[in-house]
């Protein structure tokens, strides 16, 4: 079993004095990490993303042709931006049904049935509708929707069908003004969920799930005379690196250096990539250590909220690490340190990192300095 030298404490050390006035002594500091949105990319679960199809043609309820006509499974991707604080939907990757059956009528209306992702039929006394949808995608879409607790209001998510007209619903009507045809699906179908959706992170997989209650308007015979509405839900994956590589320092290295024994390279105090971070914190704060961030930034101060006599201190670390102590000391003068004696307040970020929050009891006072430094070291 490889070992390694046990690693000194690493401080990052930043001072609060007037508000608004921050003076840094050793490393440059800024926002946390985490609060600036990435890109990120989850895979639609087919097994566990079911949408049924219903609604009213002409005003006559919409009923299923046969056993499973008006439920499918979906398929694709969902691309967002998230932080820890929120997540937006930007319209990339493709949400696409699957077919669950052969359906009347063919395409554009032939006779016949062909493979189509839902088969309805609507009867009244004037007229019969028998009708196929096919090719049904759409893309996820949304504005910054704050995520707390790893949830957020499904209701900011809209639906995208695209504005090829790929998405299509052939139809036959016999009766009053018979006809056969196809409608494309376009434009935007709004979420009617009132509830949440959720990120659940388990591992080093995350689960997105969002309830769908979506209607869309199109027309048949004359405008609006079709609201069809997809309920279900979507449940889509990611992988996430929940501990920067590793849930301990060990298995850190060993997934960022395979292989790799050299303390010069691995050591807890190495800085192979330059940046300034010793090893040891490139782990406790889940970096990169083959990518020089020179301005990494994890300790975030400010005003307590309704209370500007108060200083609030943040940042944000991997969740279940072990074999790592964080802790905050103040001081006066830079020479004498005393722990932070504060009990913190943990939130659950989204891509398995976690924010704490501490509050700094001792008064704002004008004119006067008040360091504070983060340690990171070895229990």
């Amino acid at each position: 079993m490889k070992t390694h030298p046990t690693p000194p404490s690493h401080r990052l050390t930043r001072s609060a004095g007037r508000p608004g006035t921050l003076c840094v002594l050793a490393i440059v500091l800024g926002l946390a990490r985490g609060l600036v949105a990435a890109p990120v990319v989850y895979t639609v679960d087919p097994d566990r993303s079911t949408i049924s199809l219903g609604g009213k043609v002409v005003g006559v309820t919409l009923e299923a042709q046969g056993p499973g006509g008006l439920v499918t499974a979906y398929e694709g991707a969902i691309h967002a931006d998230l932080s820890d604080t929120s997540i937006t939907f930007t319209a990339g990757g493709t949400v696409k049904a699957r077919n669950s059956g052969n359906w009347a009528p063919g395409t554009g209306g032939a006779d016949g049935t062909a493979p189509a992702n839902y088969g309805g039929k609507a009867t009244s006394a004037l007229a019969n509708a028998t009708a196929a949808a096919r090719g049904i995608q759409f893309k996820a879409t949304s504005g910054p929707l704050p995520l707390t607790g790893g949830s957020f209001q499904s209701a900011g998510v809209s639906f995208q069908f695209p504005d090829s007209g790929e998405s299509v619903v052939d139809y036959v009507t016999v009766g009053f003004l018979s006809q056969k045809s196809a409608f494309k699906l376009l434009g935007l179908a709004t979420n009617n969920v009132t509830g949440v959706a959720t990120l659940v992170t388990s591992g080093t997989t995350e689960t997105l799930t969002v309830p769908v209650d979506a209607t869309l308007s199109a027309t048949l015979l004359f405008p609006g005379d079709v609201q069809l509405v997809l309920q279900g839900q979507i449940v889509a994956t990611r992988t996430v690196d929940s501990g920067g590589g590793g849930a301990t320092f060990d298995s850190y290295l060993a997934a960022k250096f395979p292989g790799v024994t050299d303390p010069a390279i691995v050591g807890p105090t190495a800085d192979g990539d330059g940046d300034g971070l010793p090893l040891f914190v490139e782990y406790a704060f889940g970096l990169n250590p083959v990518l020089s961030e020179p301005a990494f930034a994890p300790l975030k101060i400010v005003l307590a909220p309704g209370d500007t006599t108060r200083r609030v201190l943040e940042y944000a670390r991997p969740a279940g690490l072990a074999g790592i102590t964080y802790r905050f000391e103040v001081s006066t003068d830079a020479i004498h340190w005393t722990p932070l004696e504060s009990t913190p307040e943990i939130t659950p970020g989204a891509d398995g990192r976690e924010t704490l929050k501490w509050v700094d009891n001792a008064p704002v006072i004008p004119g006067n300095a008040r360091l504070v430094r983060l340690t990171v070291s070895k229990p």
